[in-house]
């Protein structure tokens, strides 16, 4: 069992420095200005919420975290994959970019390589909490799924919501 935390937690850290360089490449590419964003509240509620887990929490804590957080952004990618969009050449041009941006963001978080890695979290959050249904360990479990559901309606923007920098 601590072998395979022990590489989840790496490959974890390894791919938070590839999606890093991914988004300034999809960026640069499309011409997108991400540096022009104010962070938002939601973002910062996300953080602090990691530092207290990471702080005060478990370990299986932590896992399961990681786990609830990466399957509701594969869940979101998914659900914004199925929504059908206006063709690329019915937009305008800034909205073609950022169509042609999203399908990049779509495609890797939908990817199978992504999928395995979200269904490798999950088994293992399954294997660390089995056996331990209603006991204290399972109660925070359950508090940090539904903090996790809360803070990812807090994350995304709303339409027509300013989230940029005058």
């Amino acid at each position: 069992m601590n072998r395979r935390v022990l590489e989840i937690l790496s490959f974890s850290l390894d791919n938070i420095v590839r999606e890093v360089n991914f988004f300034n490449d999809v960026s640069k590419k499309w011409g997108l200005d991400i540096e022009k964003w104010d962070e938002r509240e939601g973002t910062r509620n996300y953080l602090a919420e990691m530092a207290r887990i990471s702080t005060w929490g478990s370990l299986e804590d932590g896992v399961l975290f990681l786990w609830a957080m990466e399957k509701v952004y594969l869940d979101a990618w998914s659900f914004a994959k199925s929504v059908e969009r206006a063709p690329a050449n019915d937009i305008f041009d800034e909205q073609r970019t950022t169509s042609q941006a999203l399908d990049e963001f779509i495609s890797n978080w939908t990817s199978e390589g992504f999928m395995a890695f979200v269904k490798k979290l999950e088994d293992l959050t399954n294997d660390l909490f089995q056996g331990k249904e209603g006991t204290e360990a399972w109660r925070r479990a359950e508090m940090i799924w539904e903090r996790v559901i809360e803070l990812e309606v807090g994350f995304w923007p709303n339409a027509n919501e300013v989230v940029t920098r005058s």
